[in-house]
C-alpha cells in the first residue's frame, strides 16, 4: 500500500518539490548542529589553551599583584620619612606617572619583538628548528622582556588599585620608577646588541655554557651524581647543546661573513671550555654514564680457551664488551675547530688561523699539565692529519717561496710539542712523590667522593676507584682503616709510573714521527722553508728535552724506590734505548741541517725571511767539531760536504752583498770572509784530531773534499789558494778583533781541552841546564807540538790547515809564508828531530858495555 502511494505520489510535480525542500530543510539543521558541536570543540580546545596560557602566567600575575599589596600595606611605615623628606605625590600626577609607564613598557615590548621578528626572518628563516630556538631563548633578551612585563603589569594594578579607591601607594611609585629607569637604559645597550643578533655564532655562548653546567653536574657533591640516571640525562643535554654547536658552526662555514672572525670566536671559546673540561675530568668517575659506551670486539686468539670453546658451541661468536669513549666531548670540538682552521687558511685569513693554532697550544698545555702527554700528542697528529692539505698545500704557481704567513703557521704548530714537553716537565716537578704521598693521607675513604676531591691526576682514578670498595669494606666491617697508607701509595705509585713510561716514549719516540710527519709533508710539497723552520723546532724541542730530561728521570727513580710489595709487576723503562734514540735522532738532524743549509744558500734570501741557511750553517759547525772531538767518522764524512760548500755560498752571498764604493766595502768584505775561515779552521782541527785519535777517516773527507775543489779551481783558472791567502791576510793584519774570531777561538779551547786529555811524560831536556819538563806521549809530531804547553798552544786550525793539506800540495808549497805569526812546520820538524834524538839515545842506552881485560 505505501509502495504505491509513493508511485503514484511520485507521478506529480508538487511531490518532488515538497520532497526537495524537506531534504534541504534536514540538510540545514544538520549543518547548524555539525557546525555547533564543531564551534564547542573549537571553543572548548580554545579555552583549554586559555587556561595554560593563563596558568603560564598565574607566577608573574601573583608576582604583580603579591607586589602591590605588600608596597601599599608598607607605605604607611614610612609617613614620617615622607613628611620629613617632604615628599608628596599627586592624585593627577601619580595616575599618568604609573600610565606612562605602562604605555613605555608596552612600547618597548612591542618594539623588541618587531626587532626579533625581522632579525629573525632576515637570517634564521632558512636555518634548522634548534638554531631558531638559539634566538628564542636568548637570555638577555629573554630577562629583560619578563622584568618589563612585570614592570608594567604592576603599573596597571597600581591603577586599578588607585581607581579602586585606594591612597596614591608612595614606595611603590618609587620603585616603579626605579624600575622604569632601568628598563629604559637597558633597552638602549639591548638595541645595541640587536645587531649582535645578525650573527648566530653571538648566541652560542649559552650552548657553551650549557655543556659546562652538565658536566659540572656529575662531579663529586653535586645532586645524585652517582646515579647513572642523572649522569646520562646529562650527557644528553650536552650532546644536543653540542649537536646545535656543529650545525651552527655548519652553517658558519658556508657563509663568507661570518666564515671568518666569527667563526674562529666560537672555536676559541669552545676549545677554552675543553680547557676548563680536561681540569674537570679527574672528578668524574671512569664509569659515569657522562661518557657514552661503545662496543669493542675481542681477537678470538687473544681470548681464553674456555670463553671461545663456549662461544664456539653456543653462539659462535663472542659477545662484546663496553667501554666508556672518554673522548666524545674532546673529538667533536677538535673536529669543529680542524674544520674552522682549514676553512680560514684556505681562505689565506692567516691571522685567524694563527690564533686557533695558539689556542690548541694552550689545550695541548693543560693536558700535558694533567700527565696526559699521549692524547696531547694525538691532537697535534689528528690536527695535521686533517688540516694537512691547507697547512702543507704547495705554492701558488710563479712564486719562488712559500708566504711567510704559512711560515709562521708552520713554526707555531712545530712548537706544541715543545709545549708539551715543558709543560709535562714541570707537572712532574709540581707533582713529585712527596706531594702524591700527601695527597693520598688526606683522602677520606669514607666518602666516594673523597677519592676525587684532592684533584689527583686521571690516570690515577682506576687505581683509587679499585681500592676504594675494598677500603671501605674495611671501615663498615671493622670501623676503621686496615690498609695501611705505604700499601695505597705503592699501587698508585705504580699506576704513575706506567703513565710516566707511556709518557717517555711519546716524547721521545712518538715526537720523532710527528717531526718526521712534517718534514715529509714540507718536503713532498716542495716547502723548504717550512721544512727549515720545522728542523728548527726539532732541534729546539731536542734541545730543551736534552737539559731537562733528567728530572723525568729523577722522578722515575722515586716513584721506583721503596717497594715492599713482593710480585706486584712494576714497568720497565729501557733509558739506554731512549738515550741512543735521541742520539740518532740528533746525527739525523745535523745530516738535516747541512742538506737545507746547502739548499737554502744557494737562493737569494729575502730580508723578511728567518737566515735558516746561515743558522743552520753554524749548527752543523758546531756539530762538526763536537764529531771529530768524539772520533765520528761517520757523521763527518756525512755532513763535511754540505758544510763545505755551504759556507762557499755564504761567502759568495756576503761578497755579493758588499758595496766597495766606500770604506763600509772592506768592512763588509771582512764579514764575508768570516766563514771561509770558519772553514779552514774547522778543517785543520779535523785532521788534526784525526791524528789525536789515530783515525785517517776522520780527515779523509776533509783531504778529499779540499783536494777536489783545489784541483777544479785549479783546472778552471780561478786562483782559490790566493783567496786563501787574502782571506788569512786581511784577518791577521787587521787592528779589530776578527769577525767570529770568538767562535773560532772557543772551538781552540775545545779543541786543547781534548788535547789535555792525552797521557803525558816527563823528559829531560838539553841545554845550558838539564831540566825536566812534560811533553804528550803520543806518536804524531804534530799532535806533540800542539799539545806541547799543557795550558794551550798559539797554533790554530787555520795553521794546521795551512801545513798539513795547502803545502802538502804542489801549488801550495809556499803558501801564505808571512800571513801567520808562527810556523807550525819548522815546529813539527823540530819535533821530528827531537824525536829522532831521544830513538838514538836510547837505543845507546840499550847497547850493551865493551868487556876490557
Amino acid at each position: 500500500m505505501r509502495n504505491t502511494l509513493i508511485v503514484f505520489l511520485g507521478m506529480t510535480r508538487v511531490f518532488w518539490k515538497l520532497r526537495f525542500q524537506f531534504t534541504y530543510l534536514d540538510f540545514l539543521v544538520r549543518r547548524s548542529a555539525f557546525g555547533a558541536k564543531l564551534r564547542l570543540n573549537e571553543n572548548k580546545t580554545e579555552t583549554g589553551t586559555f587556561l595554560r596560557l593563563s596558568a603560564s602566567t598565574f607566577l608573574a600575575i601573583f608576582v604583580t599583584v603579591s607586589f602591590a599589596a605588600i608596597t601599599q600595606s608598607l607605605d604607611s611605615l614610612f609617613d614620617d620619612l615622607y613628611k620629613r623628606t617632604g615628599l608628596t605625590i599627586l592624585n593627577d600626577t601619580y595616575s599618568t606617572l604609573l600610565a606612562t609607564i605602562a604605555g613605555m613598557g608596552g612600547v618597548f615590548i612591542g618594539l623588541y619583538y618587531a626587532a626579533t621578528i625581522a632579525i629573525s626572518g632576515a637570517i634564521y628563516a632558512r636555518v634548522p628548528n634548534n638554531i631558531r630556538d638559539l634566538l628564542a631563548k636568548e637570555r638577555v633578551g629573554n630577562v629583560y622582556m619578563r622584568f618589563l612585563a612585570l614592570l608594567t603589569y604592576s603599573s596597571v594594578i597600581l591603577l586599578s588599585m588607585k581607581a579602586a579607591g585606594f591612597a596614591p601607594n608612595k614606595l611603590a611609585a618609587i620603585l616603579v620608577l626605579l624600575g622604569a629607569g632601568i628598563s629604559v637604559i637597558a633597552f638602549v645597550k639591548l638595541g645595541a646588541r640587536a645587531f649582535y643578533l645578525f650573527d648566530p655564532t653571538s648566541l652560542a655562548s649559552e650552548l657553551v655554557e650549557q655543556i659546562r653546567r652538565s658536566y659540572v653536574l656529575v662531579g663529586p657533591r653535586q645532586f645524585r651524581w652517582l646515579d647513572p640516571s642523572f649522569q646520562s640525562h646529562a650527557y644528553q643535554t650536552a650532546r644536543l647543546a653540542l649537536d646545535t654547536v656543529e650545525t651552527l658552526t655548519e652553517i658558519t662555514g658556508k657563509e663568507g661573513r661570518l666564515s671568518g672572525q666569527p667563526y674562529v670566536t666560537l672555536c676559541q671559546h669552545l676549545l677554552l671550555l675543553l680547557g676548563d673540561y680536561n681540569s674537570s675530568k679527574k672528578k668524574i668517575p671512569t664509569d659515569s654514564r657522562w661518557y657514552p659506551r661503545q662496543y669493542t670486539h675481542a681477537d678470538w686468539y687473544q681470548t681464553d680457551d674456555s670463553s671461545t670453546s663456549l662461544t664456539y658451541q653456543g653462539t659462535g661468536r663472542l659477545d662484546p664488551k663496553e667501554v666508556s669513549d672518554t673522548q666524545w666531548l674532546e673529538s667533536s670540538i677538535l673536529s669543529i675547530t680542524h674544520s674552522c682552521l682549514a676553512k680560514n687558511v684556505s681562505d689565506s685569513r692567516y691571522d685567524l688561523a694563527s690564533l686557533l693554532i695558539r689556542r690548541i697550544d694552550s689545550y695541548a698545555r693543560s693536558l700535558a699539565t694533567a700527565h696526559e702527554v699521549d692524547i696531547a700528542f694525538n691532537v697535534l697528529n689528528d690536527l695535521t692529519t686533517k688540516c694537512a692539505d691547507t697547512l702543507f698545500s704547495k705554492k701558488l704557481e710563479n712564486t719562488e717561496f712559500e708566504s711567510l704567513e704559512v711560515i709562521a703557521l708552520a713554526d707555531a704548530m712545530a712548537s706544541i710539542p715543545i709545549t708539551i714537553f715543558l709543560a709535562y716537565a714541570e707537572a712532574v716537578i709540581r707533582d713529585s712523590c712527596a706531594v702524591l704521598a700527601a695527597n693520598m693521607k688526606a683522602i677520606n675513604w669514607k666518602s666516594r667522593s673523597g677519592i676525587y676531591e684532592r684533584g689527583l691526576p686521571r690516570h690515577l682514578l682506576v687505581q683509587l676507584e679499585w681500592s676504594y670498595p675494598r677500603v671501605n669494606f674495611e671501615y663498615r666491617s671493622e670501623s676503621f682503616r686496615i690498609s695501611p697508607d705505604w700499601y695505597l701509595f705503592e699501587l698508585v705509585r705504580r699506576s704513575s709510573s706506567e703513565n710516566l713510561k707511556v709518557a717517555l716514549n711519546v716524547l721521545i719516540m712518538t715526537a720523532q714521527e710527528m717531526f718526521d710527519k712534517w718534514l715529509a709533508l714540507a718536503t713532498t710539497n716542495e716547502l723548504y722553508w717550512v721544512k727549515a723552520t720545522i728542523i728548527n723546532r726539532e732541534t729546539e724541542y731536542w734541545a730543551k728535552v736534552e737539559y731537562q730530561f733528567y728530572r723525568l728521570r729523577q722522578h722515575w727513580n722515586e716513584l721506583s724506590a721503596d717497594r715492599r710489595i713482593d710480585d706486584l709487576p712494576w714497568p720497565k723503562i729501557d733509558f739506554k734505548l731512549l738515550e741512543d734514540s735521541k742520539t740518532r735522532r740528533s746525527n739525523f738532524l745535523l745530516k738535516l741541517m747541512a742538506e737545507e743549509a746547502t739548499r737554502l744558500g744557494a737562493v737569494t734570501r729575502p730580508n723578511s725571511f728567518p737566515d735558516f741557511a746561515g743558522q743552520f750553517l753554524h749548527a752543523v759547525g758546531e756539530k762538526l767539531l763536537a764529531s771529530l772531538i768524539g772520533n765520528d767518522a761517520d757523521m763527518v764524512d756525512e755532513s763535511f760536504g754540505y758544510f763545505f760548500a755551504s759556507s762557499l755560498m755564504q761567502y759568495d752571498q756576503l761578497r755579493a752583498k758588499a758595496n766597495f764604493d766606500d770604506w763600509r766595502g772592506l768592512a763588509a768584505i771582512k764579514v764575508a770572509i768570516a766563514p771561509i775561515l770558519d772553514l779552514m779552521s774547522l778543517s785543520g782541527y779535523g785532521l788534526l784530531l784525526a791524528e789525536v785519535h789515530e783515525n785517517p777517516r776522520l780527515s779523509g773527507t776533509i783531504a778529499r773534499v779540499w783536494n777536489e775543489y783545489l784541483d777544479r779551481s785549479k783546472g778552471s783558472g780561478q786562483n782559490m789558494l790566493g783567496l786563501l791567502t787574502s782571506a788569512i791576510s786581511i784577518t791577521d793584519t787587521a787592528f779589530e778583533i776578527a769577525h767570529r774570531s770568538l767562535i773560532r777561538t772557543a772551538w781552540g779551547l775545545s779543541v786543547s781541552q781534548e788535547l789535555r786529555k792525552i797521557k803525558r811524560r816527563n823528559i829531560r831536556d838539553r841545554g845550558q841546564f838539564f831540566s825536566d819538563r812534560s811533553v804528550a806521549d803520543h806518536k804524531s809530531p804534530l799532535v806533540r807540538v800542539l799539545a806541547e804547553d799543557e795550558y794551550g798552544t798559539f797554533y790554530d786550525g787555520i795553521d794546521v790547515f795551512i801545513e798539513m793539506l795547502v803545502r802538502k800540495r804542489d801549488d801550495g808549497a809556499n803558501f801564505a809564508s808571512k800571513a801567520r805569526r808562527c810556523d807550525l812546520g819548522e815546529a813539527i820538524a823540530r819535533e821530528e828531530q827531537r824525536m829522532s834524538r831521544a830513538a838514538v839515545d836510547l837505543d845507546s842506552a840499550h847497547e850493551p858495555e865493551n868487556n876490557h881485560d
